[in-house]
């Protein structure tokens, strides 16, 4: 259910802010292509994402664990999977 007009303020609090892939792709200095294609699994390590339709977008904490998970296995010469 959509926030009425009074309630906007509220709902922008519960909702985080969603990046889109170009968002994401130029914080982790990589294509848009790359983003998808990691976002849809194709590839590891998989980039967590959310699906809209089919709109593709992300919340900024999934990406910051996902930064840390990849620093941690490289620092530990594990396979980013």
């Amino acid at each position: 259910m959509l926030p009425i007009a009074g309630d906007q303020d509220e709902h922008k609090k519960a909702m985080p802010d969603l990046l889109t892939a170009r968002e994401v792709a130029k914080q982790l200095h990589v294509s848009v292509a790359w983003v998808l294609a990691h976002a849809g699994g194709r590839y590891h390590p998989v980039l967590p994402s959310i699906k809209l339709g089919r709109a593709v977008r992300f919340r900024q904490s999934d990406i910051d664990k996902f930064i840390e998970h990849c620093r941690r296995c490289v620092e530990r010469g594990i396979p980013i999977q």
